[in-house]
């Protein structure tokens, strides 16, 4: 496993994906995002498997589609399901404790991954973010940063 390297999971919501690469590259860490690395030939999960020997994941759940319960009338902002599904494999992978999840406070939450981490967009998601890594034991600048 590489300890330098992150995987940014995201959905359309570009701003917060470059401002969460731009944090990464400040701490030195290589950021992997799915979209940068050529395909090869490679199906989507073939190319998360080749790019997934990371350190860490960090999700992004933004509020880029929605969605309603069957029956209700009412819809309610989601993340991709790329985003989901991404998230679940970064968990299997590399545990619980090397994920993070960042979520806009309208976006749902899913009760089957109840217990990860999510840090509000809404709070310093910045300085959270650093504190969850810095715990796993990833070196970095973390005082200067």
């Amino acid at each position: 496993m590489n300890n330098k390297k992150i995987f940014i999971v995201h959905g359309h919501d570009t701003i917060l994906h470059n401002d969460v690469e731009l944090l990464l590259r400040r701490l030195k860490f290589e950021p992997i995002i799915l979209c940068d690395e050529a395909s090869n030939g490679k199906t989507i999960i073939e190319k998360i498997e080749d790019c997934s020997d990371v350190a860490f994941a960090i999700v992004l759940y933004t509020a880029c589609d929605k969605g309603r319960v069957k029956g209700a009338s009412s819809l309610s902002n989601c993340a991709r399901q790329n985003v989901v599904f991404e998230h679940g494999i970064f968990c299997a992978k590399l545990e619980r404790n090397n994920v993070v999840a960042l979520h806009e406070e309208s976006v749902e939450i899913l009760g089957d991954l109840s217990g990860v981490v999510y840090i509000s967009l809404n709070n310093d998601w910045k300085k959270e973010l650093k504190m969850e890594m810095k715990s796993t034991g990833l070196e970095a600048d973390w005082i200067n940063e």
